[in-house]
C-alpha cells in the first residue's frame, strides 16, 4: 500500500466504522469489508494508530471513535477506555484506589494513574496516554461495586461504592498511603446507618485479619455490638498486637477486644 493511498482508506475506514457503529476492531474486519490485503489492513491500522486516530488496546485489537477526530488527534475519555479495554479482556473488573478515593471527595489531589482491581491480570501497562496500575484478586474478593455513567457514552464504568472504597484505603494502605487518614474518612459516616452496614458487610467478606481488627476497632465506639457481629464473629484467637498506624510505634492505648494498639494521633478524633 502506497502512502499516498492512506488518505482515500481513511475515508473509506470511517465510513464503514460510521455505517456498522463499531467501537472496536479486530485484524480481520476490514479485509473482506475495504477490499483489502493483510498487510494492506495491517499497515492501515498501524499508521491510524501511530497517527493518533485509533487506539491499540492489544495486538490485533483497536479502540476506534465513531467519526473522524476533529483536529485528526483522538484521546478517549479514561473511564470509556478502561470499560473497552475490560470488555476485551474480559473477567469482572472494578476501578478502585486513588481514582475512587478522588472521586468521593476524599482528596482534590488528581490521581496521575488508575488502579483496576480485576480478575486476569496485574501489572502497569499504558494504553495510549493512560497508565492503568492492573491489581489482579480473585473472583470471590469481588463486591461493592457501582456502576459508573460514562459522559456522552451509553455505556458504564464499574467503580468500588463508598463502602469499598473506604474498605480499601485500609486493606490496601500500602498501595495508596492511606493510614491513618483512612480512619478520619471512616468516621466522616460513621451516623450513616447504610454506609456502615455496608462497610461491614464487605469488611467480613474481604478484608485481611488485620484490616477486620483495625476497622472493628474504629466502629466500636459507634456502632452496637449486635451491628458489629459479623465482625466479632470473624475474629479469630491472637497472640499478636496490630498497630492502628503500621507504620507508626508500639507506643499507644491497647484494647484487649480486637488486639489493636491506638498509636494514632488525637487530632485525627479516633476515640
Amino acid at each position: 500500500m502506497k502512502r499516498a493511498n492512506l488518505g482515500n482508506l481513511r475515508i473509506k475506514f470511517f465510513a464503514y466504522i460510521q455505517s456498522t457503529k463499531q467501537s472496536i476492531v479486530r485484524i480481520g474486519d476490514l479485509q473482506r469489508r475495504l477490499e483489502l490485503t493483510a498487510m494492506q489492513e495491517h499497515n492501515l491500522l498501524k499508521r491510524l494508530a501511530k497517527s493518533g486516530l485509533v487506539l491499540r488496546l492489544k495486538r490485533g485489537i483497536y479502540l476506534v471513535p465513531q467519526k473522524l477526530p476533529a483536529g485528526g488527534y483522538w484521546q478517549p475519555n479514561e473511564y470509556y477506555l478502561i470499560a473497552k479495554y475490560m470488555e476485551v479482556l474480559g473477567g469482572e473488573y472494578y476501578i478502585g484506589g486513588s481514582i475512587a478515593i478522588h472521586h468521593y471527595h476524599f482528596t482534590t489531589q488528581i490521581p496521575n494513574q488508575f488502579n483496576v482491581y480485576n480478575t486476569k491480570l496485574s501489572g502497569k501497562k499504558q494504553v495510549g496516554q493512560l497508565k492503568i496500575q492492573f491489581i489482579k484478586i480473585s473472583p470471590n474478593r469481588m463486591g461493592g461495586i457501582n456502576k459508573l455513567p460514562i459522559p456522552h457514552h451509553t455505556i458504564t464504568v464499574n467503580i468500588s461504592n463508598l463502602a469499598r472504597t473506604l474498605l480499601d484505603s485500609v486493606n490496601d494502605w500500602s498501595r495508596y498511603n492511606t493510614l491513618p487518614i483512612a480512619y478520619d474518612w471512616i468516621n466522616q459516616y460513621k451516623n450513616d446507618l447504610k454506609i456502615m452496614k455496608e462497610l461491614i458487610d464487605l469488611t467480613s467478606k474481604f478484608a485481611n485479619k488485620n484490616t477486620l481488627r483495625r476497622i472493628g476497632y474504629i466502629l466500636d465506639n459507634s456502632l452496637s455490638e449486635k451491628q458489629l457481629r459479623p465482625l466479632t464473629k470473624k475474629l479469630r484467637p491472637f497472640q499478636d498486637w496490630v498497630k492502628l498506624d503500621p507504620k507508626g510505634n508500639y507506643q499507644g492505648k491497647t484494647n484487649k477486644k480486637w488486639g489493636i494498639i491506638n498509636n494514632v494521633d488525637n487530632d485525627l478524633r479516633i476515640t
